[in-house]
């Protein structure tokens, strides 16, 4: 039974590790397209920015219920205990496996929102490169 629990473990483990690794993912996007946000912002009023902004927005909820799922899946077993069982490091790699899911399937709606910000935030550099001495 001992070889079935540290199989299991091994594999919720892995969960763990593509979980984090697509935490982070998103996690630096956010972070990348804020700023990309920001400089539309600072310089474009338009319906279209207003628009952006409000998607923006959504998105962020949407980062944040999949980052907080993921949080609450890798909280729920200590993989490191001694006595983990086999049933229970299975569960684990499942959500973690769900949170994982989930933070990529966000990740992918970033990436199509960030990739339709192209000429808003063309516009934007280009204003605010006229500003600059």
């Amino acid at each position: 039974f001992g070889g079935r629990a540290e199989s299991q473990r091994a594999e919720a483990q892995a969960a763990k590790d593509a979980a984090a690794s697509a935490f982070y993912e998103l996690d630096t996007a956010q972070r990348d397209l804020r700023i990309s946000m920001e400089t539309i912002t600072a310089v474009d009023d338009s319906p279209a920015a207003r628009h952006a902004v409000a998607d923006f927005e959504a998105l962020g909820q949407r980062i944040d219920q999949a980052s907080g799922r993921y949080i609450q899946a890798v909280d729920a077993t200590d993989l490191d205990r001694d006595d983990l069982e086999a049933s229970a490091a299975s569960r684990a790699r499942a959500d973690l496996t769900a949170a994982k899911d989930e933070l990529l399937n966000v990740k992918r709606e970033l990436d199509r929102f960030s990739s339709g910000l192209g000429p808003l935030l063309g516009k934007a550099e280009t204003q605010l490169a006229r500003l600059a001495p």
